[in-house]
C-alpha cells in the first residue's frame, strides 16, 4: 500500500508471506529545528498489525543510511523501542525535533526513517525507510532585477507588455522550493492591501555569474483584471520544503497615464474669453504628471499638425512643469486682434515616454476674443407697493454666461452677485426695510464686457394685514383676495361657509413663500352661482416648520 502526507508520496513495505505488516506511515519530509516556530520537528505516524499473535517488540530507528535491514554503525537516534506489548495491534504517533541520540541537534542532510516489528515466530523490516531531510538553511536571495526599467509601460507602443521581475539565488532547488511574489500597490507610502499573488515562471533558469537566475511575469494587472497607474512593491519569498525563507521587495512603477496640460492661472478650464485689448502676447502652459515632463508641443487647431515647440520654464509646482508659448500673428488683423474663436492643440510627453495624444487625447484650448459689450439687464418684476418684506427680485439678460451685479439705491457696490451659466433668467432675494428702495442691474461677459445699468425698479415696503379682502364681493376685477403670512408657508387653503356652517367652497392660493393671492368667482364647489348674504371665510396657512395658522372673516356677496 501507498500513503501520502504533507505532499510527500510515503512508501510501505510489507513481507509477502507474513501476517505481519506495517503500514499507515505518514511522516513531514522535510523540517527545520532552527527554534523559528515554523516545521521545528517532524511528525511520524504509522501502524503495527501483528495478525494472530501479540507484537513483541517494535523499533523505530534513524539511519544516515538507507540500506536495510539498517547497520548499526549508522545509527543516528532510537525513536521508539517497546517490548511485550500484550496487544497484536498498535499505533504510534511520534515527533522527532532532529536531536541525536546525545540530544544535540543532527546536521543539515538526509536521514532515514527504519521501522522494525516482532511476533512470537515473525520479524518484519519495512522494506523502504523513509527519507526525512534536516534543513536549516533557506535558499538565498543573491540579487534581483526588473525590466523594463525603470518604468513598467504596458499601454506605450513598442512596450513590453509584462513586467519582469528577476532574481538571483545560488541555493534554489527547483524541485523542493518555491519562489512567490506578492504585489501591493503604494498609496502616499503605504502598503495597501495584496492585490497579485506570482508564481515563478517555471520556464525561465539561466546561469549567471552568481548563480541561477529566475523570473516572474506580471502583466500590471490585479486580480480583478484591472490595471491603476501608480507605484507598486514587490515582495519576493523564497521557501523550502522544511519552512524555511528568504525575502526581499522590489520597487515597481507602472505608468499608464500621460501628461494632462493646463492654463497656468486657470487650471480647471479650457476655454477663455479675453477683450482683445487684454490678449496676452505669450500663453503659459502647466503640464502634470506622476513622473517628470519631457516635452510639450502645439498645434494651431483641432485639426493641424503638431508643429510648435513650447519653451520650457523647468519646474511648477510638485509634479508639473512650466512651458512659455507664443501666440501666432495669425490671430490678428492690421496687428489688433478681431473678435473671433481661436482653438489650438496641446500635446504633451512624460519621461516615462507617454504623449497624451498615444495614451488618451490631446488638451483642447478654446479662446473667444470679444469686443462687445452686453445690453442692459431687464426687469420683470413689476415696482409698486408690497405688504411682505421678503422679495425676489427678478429679470431677463439677452445672453448666457453672464454675470448680475444687483445695486441698491445711488450705492457704487454691488448687492449681490449672480452667475447666470447657461440661463437668461437672473433671480436676486431680497429683505426689504420699511418705504420706497430703488433696485438697479448691471452684467458682465466672460471677457470683462460691461454693460448699461438696467432701469430702476422702485419697491415701496408697508407691511399690511394678515388678510386682506373687500368687504362685500360684486366680481369685480379689483377683489383679489391677499393673505400675508408672517412667516414661509408651503400651502394656503380659503375655506367659505355658509351661516348654518355649510362648507360651499374651497381655494388653493397661489404664491409664496409669504404673499399670497386668490381670486373667488363668486360659485359654489359645484360650480353654481351662491345666493346673496353673508359668508364666513375660514383661511387655513401651512408653514414651513409643519405648523398652523387659522384667520376668519365675515365678507358680503352682493350678487
Amino acid at each position: 500500500m501507498f500513503y501520502r502526507g504533507t505532499g510527500i508520496l510515503l512508501l510501505l513495505a510489507v513481507a509477502a508471506a507474513s501476517a505481519l505488516e506495517i503500514d499507515q506511515v505518514y511522516y513531514d519530509r522535510a523540517f527545520s529545528p532552527n527554534a523559528d516556530g515554523v516545521q521545528d520537528s517532524c511528525a511520524l505516524s504509522f501502524h503495527v498489525d501483528g495478525g494472530e499473535e501479540d507484537l513483541a517488540l517494535v523499533r523505530a530507528e534513524i539511519h544516515t543510511d538507507p540500506t536495510q535491514p539498517p547497520d548499526s554503525g549508522t545509527l543516528a537516534r532510537l525513536l521508539l523501542e517497546e517490548s511485550a506489548l500484550g496487544t497484536n495491534d498498535s499505533r504510534y504517533s511520534l515527533k522527532w525535533g532532529g536531536e541525536g541520540e546525545d540530544g544535540e541537534t543532527l546536521p543539515d542532510g538526509f536521514y532515514y526513517l527504519h521501522l522494525y516489528a516482532l511476533t512470537g515466530t515473525e520479524e518484519l523490516w519495512m522494506d523502504t525507510p523513509v527519507e526525512l531531510e534536516i534543513n536549516t538553511i533557506a535558499p538565498d536571495l543573491v540579487s534581483t532585477a526588473l525590466e523594463p526599467s525603470p518604468f513598467f509601460t504596458p499601454l506605450l507602443e513598442g512596450a513590453d507588455s509584462l513586467q519582469q521581475v528577476f532574481f538571483t539565488s545560488s541555493s534554489f532547488d527547483t524541485l523542493t522550493d518555491t519562489a512567490l511574489l506578492r504585489i501591493y500597490q503604494l498609496e502616499e507610502g503605504s502598503v495597501s492591501q495584496e492585490l497579485r499573488l506570482l508564481e515563478r515562471d517555471s520556464g525561465y533558469r539561466v546561469e549567471s555569474e552568481f548563480g541561477w537566475k529566475y523570473r516572474f511575469l506580471w502583466n500590471g494587472m490585479d486580480e480583478f483584471e484591472s490595471r491603476a497607474d501608480g507605484l507598486y512593491l514587490g515582495w519576493i519569498v523564497l521557501e523550502d520544503d522544511a519552512g524555511n525563507s528568504d525575502s526581499t521587495s522590489v520597487n515597481l512603477d507602472m505608468d499608464i497615464l500621460a501628461p494632462s496640460v493646463s492654463v497656468f492661472g486657470y487650471e480647471s478650464a479650457s476655454s477663455f474669453h479675453w477683450n482683445p485689448a487684454d490678449v496676452p502676447d505669450t500663453l503659459f502652459l502647466r503640464v502634470s504628471d506622476r513622473h517628470d515632463v519631457d516635452s510639450c508641443r502645439v498645434a494651431w487647431g483641432l485639426d493641424a499638425e503638431f508643429d510648435t515647440e513650447a519653451i520650457s520654464l523647468g519646474t511648477g509646482s510638485g509634479d508639473s512643469e512650466d512651458f512659455s508659448l507664443l501666440l501666432p500673428e495669425a490671430w490678428t488683423a492690421d496687428s489688433t486682434y478681431v473678435d473671433s474663436t481661436y482653438r489650438i492643440q496641446v500635446d504633451a510627453r512624460d519621461l516615462a515616454g507617454h504623449w497624451m495624444t498615444e495614451i488618451s487625447s490631446s488638451q483642447a484650448l478654446s479662446f473667444t476674443l470679444d469686443s462687445l459689450d452686453p445690453e442692459a439687464p431687464e426687469w420683470t418684476t413689476p415696482g409698486g407697493r408690497r405688504i411682505q418684506s421678503s422679495l425676489s427680485l427678478d429679470g431677463t439678460v439677452s445672453e448666457a454666461d453672464l454675470t448680475v451685479l444687483l445695486f441698491q439705491g445711488a450705492s457704487e457696490t454691488a448687492r449681490d452677485t449672480l452667475e447666470l451659466s447657461s440661463s437668461y433668467d437672473f433671480s436676486f432675494f431680497v429683505q426689504l426695510e420699511d418705504g420706497p428702495q430703488t433696485f438697479q442691474v448691471q452684467a458682465f461677459d466672460p471677457a470683462g464686457n460691461l454693460s448699461a445699468l438696467s432701469g430702476e425698479l422702485e419697491l415701496v415696503y408697508e407691511p399690511g394685514a394678515e388678510v386682506l379682502m373687500p368687504g362685500r364681493f360684486r366680481g369685480g376685477s379689483d377683489e383679489t383676495i391677499r393673505i400675508n403670512t408672517p412667516g414661509d408657508a408651503l400651502s394656503v387653503e380659503l375655506r367659505f361657509f355658509s351661516l348654518e356652517g355649510k362648507l360651499v367652497r374651497s381655494l388653493e392660493a397661489s404664491g409664496g413663500p409669504q404673499e399670497w393671492l386668490a381670486n373667488w368667482d363668486l360659485l359654489g364647489d359645484g360650480g353654481r352661482p351662491l345666493m346673496g348674504g353673508l359668508y364666513l371665510v375660514n383661511v387655513l396657512s401651512t408653514m414651513n416648520d409643519g405648523s398652523l395658522r387659522s384667520e376668519r372673516k365675515v365678507v358680503a356677496l352682493v350678487p
